[in-house]
């Protein structure tokens, strides 16, 4: 794990228990890059999706997701390298479960009775084996796949990851024929590098965010075909440091694995 990494890790391990209550802005943010994702994946599923969150954090953006209905999405499995996150994401899984009697150990994943549920793990997924292990220990492992996923969204994440390249083909390789990827992150302008705090930059891969071009050339380089891309919500925000009230821009990146 690089040096950013394990800032990164301890940052948001202390911050994940009080981490949506103390940032509302965040809700809009997830609204909006679930509805694009929803917006991508195939309408004419004959059997209920199951997805992946890289980089899920709480699940703000999986909560989101389980409750599209066309078309239905069954399950989606996070994935993180935070504990603390790991263990906020688990407890809103668990609470969703027992107030909207969402899928349970076991559960058989059908369209006649399209259960609904969420898991985080922590792993490395650019080892296979990794995410293998962590799958078989949870309590989902009779119904959660290790690859042949049917979709896989990074929320904010892309920019925290070293080598795009070799994670954007290790993506490609989890996703089944026609499976989805969706990536976004904040535009590359004159003034992102504001989106991070000076005292927060020494965590960040990629400090300016990205051009459309940019996550293009990740997503084609990988083998993704249908690449699209388009802008998702544009915001302002207040820098912590200088008080200048910016604004940013996120993009999405869609391929699909032929």
């Amino acid at each position: 794990m690089s040096a950013q990494a394990d800032k990164r890790t301890t940052r948001f391990d202390a911050e994940a228990a009080s981490y949506d209550a103390s940032k509302p802005y965040l809700l809009p943010w997830a609204d909006e890059a679930a509805k694009t994702l929803v917006s991508y994946l195939p309408k004419t599923s004959q059997q209920p999706l199951i997805g992946m969150e890289l980089g899920c954090g709480t699940g703000l953006v999986s909560q989101r997701v389980l409750k599209s209905t066309n078309p239905p999405v069954a399950f989606i499995l996070g994935v993180d390298a935070s504990e603390g996150m790991i263990t906020a994401f688990n407890a809103k899984a668990a609470a969703l479960a027992e107030d909207n009697g969402l899928v349970s150990p076991g559960s058989p994943l059908t369209l006649e009775s399209p259960p609904r549920g969420m898991y985080a793990v922590y792993c490395m997924i650019e080892d296979d084996s990794s995410l293998r292990q962590s799958v078989a220990a949870t309590p989902f492992a009779d119904v959660l796949p290790t690859q042949d996923f049917d979709f896989v969204v990074s929320h904010i994440t892309w920019h925290h990851i070293r080598d795009l390249n070799a994670m954007a083909k290790h993506i490609w390789r989890l996703l089944k024929p026609g499976g989805v990827f969706l990536i976004v992150d904040y535009e590359k302008t004159s003034d992102s590098i504001e989106f991070h705090p000076p005292s927060g930059r020494s965590e960040v891969e990629h400090l300016w965010g990205f051009s459309k071009d940019d996550l293009r050339g990740h997503l084609e380089g990988a083998g993704f075909v249908h690449v699209e891309t388009r802008d998702v919500l544009t915001f302002e925000r207040t820098g912590k440091d200088d008080g200048v009230t910016r604004k940013f821009t996120f993009i999405g990146a869609k391929g699909v694995k032929e």
